[in-house]
């Protein structure tokens, strides 16, 4: 995946319209709401899978300052002593990836009184500027294979202990 095709995924993404609804793959969990996160304490209310899913689940990155939980620094030390300019690159996909975004409604993710859609926003942006980073790098992976998933509507949303997906 380049730059190029990161940009197409971007402008063609079908944004959190298939939440709900994902066919999991290997190393994939998908949960079909978000029930779980109703309140502190996972009850067996919400179902014994989900309520461990809640538990043990770490959310992906939502922030521009959060750590990259699958390449640390790698990436960025990469780019910086191959001395390959991602700034303007990530600038541009950043512009992107808003503007797509503005198709969501700022109510559009919500389970009873918690509202999750500019969570899932701002995490579809990081993905968005962490895949440009792997293609840059010329090692698309992990953010690559997300960035695909926001594109068909679903919600990557944590990973497990164990390095599996959690996608809503």
């Amino acid at each position: 995946m380049n730059v190029e095709i990161i940009k197409q995924s971007i402008i063609q993404a079908k944004w959190f319209s298939q939440i709900g609804n994902c066919f999991p793959g290997d190393g994939m969990l998908a949960v079909p709401n978000l029930q779980a996160w109703l309140t502190k304490i996972f009850n067996s209310d919400i179902g014994e899978r989900e309520a461990c899913i809640a538990a043990n689940m770490d959310w992906l990155p939502s922030s521009i300052t959060d750590s990259d939980p699958i390449h640390g620094s790698a990436l960025r030390n990469y780019l910086e002593e191959n001395q390959i300019d991602y700034r303007p690159v990530l600038k541009e996909i950043s512009q992107l990836c808003i503007k797509s975004l503005r198709i969501v409604a700022d109510d559009a993710i919500t389970c009873g009184p918690h509202n999750f859609t500019k969570a899932a926003k701002d995490a579809a942006l990081y993905c968005a500027r962490i895949a440009a980073m792997e293609s840059m790098a010329n090692k698309p992976g992990r953010w690559c294979d997300l960035l695909t998933l926001y594109e068909g509507g679903y919600w990557p949303c944590g990973l497990m202990p164990n390095g599996s997906l959690v996608v809503f």
